[in-house]
């Protein structure tokens, strides 16, 4: 009889109203101490194993909580540390270097994670690697101490050789040999403890690996499971595992992760090539990077297909990436969101929920709550704005002036310099405006007042720019709150969270919004505010617009419609406020693709 146990992993580490990030930054600003963000941090981190541990999760994985960033605690934990930071004595202060920059240090570079909204410390590999602390260890007894037994978890090093820089890439082999052989050293120190299972996070396995990256990688973990009898848990997500075959029959170990929400490869990869007998296959099945709920039904059938193509009595379901790319909980928002809406959300404590109804019905036979999803989402259709799409002939898309007619027009009524100067466009969104529109919100200003003071700020940035000498002005952008943000508030099939924040990086949270219907505008949004800059000045003012692929990748979007159908309904709102914008006399237009 099939049987499935479950694992979570990658729980949000901000806390459930962002108490992180607080910490975080009244520590940098000299407010509170060390000793009281740690005490924060242990408090977070303790509720995030109970509420995983009370969700029913049978393994919950440990070391998957990181003050800033867990990148960066790897380099500092294998002493990969820049030499420019070698001079600061204290530790913490010496780990906040290498994040933020100080004084005597630019801060190691910080870029996206894969393809995610994250963004990650990038480790420098120098002359050291070596086992500085074992954090996965101490990770691991800390919460036993709470009375949680965990798998400890960690970033794989071909992961993290392949994120890192500083090296040449005639030196990867050598170098992951080298950071495998600490690896083992940490999970030596695990089994000495009495660890019987431990993970490692290989996203980097789902980059287009050539023969050599797999002949690398199999190697590698050969020196890492060196006389181990701990059993070894890979994990790959965000995209399809390559060179499945070889990966899968080849690596050293007891068990491999796959993700089965992104795609179809990873199943049709399953069919196909089978899975080995010897090793425990983790299915991804409830996805870690969107808030929509699982559909149970679908996601039966699903597991039905997985047990069938492996052979597997008994496989691990698990999410398919972190939860940490989810909001906390939809707790807060009940009383805030629409009903239906609420229907088809679930952030990472209702991720908890599902895997233990899955593992219910699947071992138990239980019946799983009535959804109904597709009925919900029926009741979002705009059949307008489908129609609309629908009527996109992909082959006369584009302008039918040549770029240099169109130039030539241009130039005649603007006659600008060859080299004309501009700045991106958002002037500093200070305390004073930051202020005033909270208090616009609360109520506590009027909306006259209020806009008074937007084009009090609009007057003295064009002023500013016209003693500059500036060619090409801009607005400032006082009016909007945060790029996507804004437009979404503007445009329909947009909602927004109370206190659904995502950690972006370090103490930085955004609050994606939910794209959970067909997007349209149903009036102008920027036009007020551009045109009366304009009206201030002589030179030309730039009418400033958010993008559809920025909207589109910085907000949840809905799964059951096509991304590029989505895509194109926010290019179709946005169209309507170009050409709004063009009869108003602006001339110039700046699309925002972040």
């Amino acid at each position: 009889m099939s049987k499935v146990i479950t694992l979570s992993y990658g729980y949000p580490k901000i806390g459930e109203n962002r108490e992180l990030k607080k910490a975080l930054e009244t520590c940098w600003a000299g407010k509170t101490n060390k000793t009281d963000l740690f005490k924060t941090a242990e408090e977070i981190n303790a509720l995030r194993l109970k509420k995983q541990k009370e969700a029913g999760v049978d393994l919950i994985a440990s070391n998957d909580f990181s003050i800033y960033d867990s990148m960066l605690d790897i380099a500092i934990s294998f002493d990969i540390i820049p030499q420019r930071f070698n001079d600061i004595p204290d530790s913490l202060e010496q780990y906040f270097a290498m994040a933020r920059g100080c004084a005597t240090a630019a801060a190691c570079e910080m870029t996206k994670w894969f393809d995610t909204n994250y963004h990650y410390i990038v480790p420098e590999i120098g002359g050291n690697i070596e086992l500085k602390e074992n954090r996965p260890l101490k990770s691991y007894l800390w919460a036993k101490e709470k009375g949680v037994e965990t798998l400890p978890s960690i970033i794989g090093p071909f992961t993290f050789l392949k994120l890192s820089k500083g090296y040449e890439e005639k030196d990867f082999e050598v170098l992951l040999a080298r950071l495998s052989t600490v690896y083992n050293k940490v999970l030596k120190e695990l089994e000495a403890a009495g660890v019987v299972a431990a993970r490692l996070e290989e996203p980097a396995l789902t980059f287009d690996l050539t023969n050599s990256d797999t002949e690398f990688l199999i190697s590698a973990y050969k020196t890492l499971t060196r006389d181990l009898k701990i059993a070894i848990y890979v994990q790959s997500y965000y995209e399809s595992l390559s060179n499945y075959p070889d990966i899968i029959n080849n690596l050293p170990v007891q068990g491999i992760g796959l993700d089965f929400t992104v795609n179809d490869d990873n199943l049709i990869n399953l069919k196909k090539y089978g899975f080995p007998k010897d090793k425990k296959l983790i299915a991804g099945v409830i996805s870690g990077r969107d808030v929509w709920k699982t559909d149970y039904k679908k996601t039966i059938i699903l597991i039905d297909e997985i047990f069938k193509s492996s052979g597997a009595h008994e496989i691990i379901i698990s999410n398919s990436a972190p939860l940490y790319h989810l909001p906390v909980s939809l707790k807060r928002e009940r009383e805030y969101l629409n009903a239906d809406i609420l229907k088809l959300l679930s952030f990472a404590d209702e991720r908890l929920e599902e895997l233990t109804i899955l593992k219910q019905y699947i071992n138990e036979r239980k019946t799983f709550p009535d959804q109904d999803l597709e009925a919900i989402r029926k009741l979002f259709k705009n059949e307008a704005v489908q129609k609309a799409v629908a009527a996109i002939d992909e082959k006369k898309i584009g302008r039918k002036e040549t770029f240099y007619e169109r130039r030539k027009a241009q130039q005649n009524v603007l006659n600008l310099p060859l080299f004309p100067t501009t700045t991106i466009g958002s002037y500093p969104q200070t305390a004073e405006v930051r202020k005033n529109r909270a208090d616009f919100k609360k109520g506590a200003k009027t909306k006259e007042d209020y806009e008074n003071f937007i084009k009090a700020e609009i007057r003295s940035v064009i002023k500013l720019q016209e003693e500059l000498d500036i060619d090409i002005l801009v607005h400032g952008e006082f009016e909007r709150n945060d790029m996507v943000e804004y437009f979404g508030e503007h445009f329909g099939g947009f909602a927004f969270t109370k206190n659904g924040w995502v950690q972006s990086y370090g103490s930085r949270c955004v609050k994606p919004p939910l794209i959970y219907s067909d997007v349209y505008r149903s009036a102008p949004v920027t036009a007020r505010y551009i045109t009366y800059a304009q009206s201030l000045t002589k030179k030309p003012v730039k009418g400033m617009l958010t993008g559809p692929v920025t909207i589109l990748n910085w907000s949840f979007f809905r799964k059951d419609i096509a991304k590029k159908e989505i895509a194109y309904q926010i290019a179709l709102a946005l169209k309507d406020e170009v050409l709004d914008l063009e009869k108003a006399g602006i001339k110039i237009v700046q699309i925002d693709e972040a």
